[in-house]
């Protein structure tokens, strides 16, 4: 047996059946670059060379363009049954990053884009103090189209929005990469802010039925707490506005123009 820390004429033997498997035809997608050489699979072009290594199968692939085809079917009339069951899907594709790696993993660059309301250029650090309640929304929900609802204090309206940047659009529209998305201001209730990332992680874990461990609660416990407090004040339409936010995040996802891409290129490897 050869020692680990040995380096013999077995080591180009090492090597060449890692290569060999390399380029072995199979359903993986996989990568691996390193300063000394770069080798790619048949199955997909290239990686991008920021990860050290990327892994999934053509089945993990086809799951995440189907969850994303799903998104894209979120209607107005959706049932808030869907919404719960839909922010667990939120959550696995933008919170843990799936559909970003899969991006990737087909030999995509970065991250994917996508277009949706922006509060950032109302709620800025001098006006904060002035909202009473803001929620990004732009979404289609039971027969009315939202978004940017803002109450605020005083005689006048603050700040301005730009023009849609898509047929169907909405005012404010603004191209976000995904972890600017999940960054970027959901609402403001009394001056205080919450993002999207907030809104799926609290969606989905209180009403979703996303199993957390007993660290992973711990953590969040704030979290919860806080937007449970902020749910309670914000009631559109009927509907709870913490669900009218997160149908709207879906609608965007689902409906931008990179997770179509995504999707056709997927159903082209099957």
């Amino acid at each position: 047996m050869l020692s680990p820390s040995r380096h013999t004429d077995a080591q180009p033997l090492v090597q060449a059946e890692r290569q060999r498997q390399a380029t072995k035809p199979g359903l993986a997608v996989r990568g691996t670059f390193s300063s000394a050489r770069a080798w790619r699979p048949a199955v997909v072009a290239r990686l991008t060379r920021t990860l050290e290594r990327q892994y999934m199968t053509l089945d993990d692939l086809k799951i995440v363009a189907e969850d994303l085809e799903y998104l894209s079917e979120w209607g107005g009339e959706i049932s808030e049954r869907e919404i719960r069951h839909g922010s667990a899907v939120l959550r696995r594709l933008l919170v843990e990053d799936v559909y970003g790696t899969a991006w990737r993993a087909i030999g995509k660059l970065k991250q994917p884009k996508l277009i949706a309301v922006s509060l950032d250029t109302l709620a800025t650090p001098n006006d904060l103090t002035k909202i009473e309640f803001a929620l990004a929304a732009g979404a289609e929900f039971r027969g009315i189209y939202m978004a940017c609802m803002l109450m605020n204090k005083g005689h006048e309206p603050i700040g301005e929005l730009g023009p849609p940047l898509r047929e169907d659009g909405y005012p404010g529209d603004h191209e976000f990469t995904l972890s600017e998305y999940l960054a970027s201001i959901s609402g403001v209730v009394g001056g205080k802010t919450f993002n999207r990332r907030e809104v799926i992680k609290y969606i989905a874990n209180v009403k979703g039925g996303v199993h957390l461990s007993a660290k992973e609660r711990k953590v969040e416990e704030k979290l919860i707490a806080r937007l449970g407090k902020i749910e309670k004040m914000m009631i559109i339409n009927t509907t709870d506005g913490l669900f009218v936010e997160l149908v709207a995040i879906g609608q965007a996802l689902g409906r931008s123009d990179d997770a179509r891409s995504f999707v056709d290129h997927v159903k082209k490897m099957l």
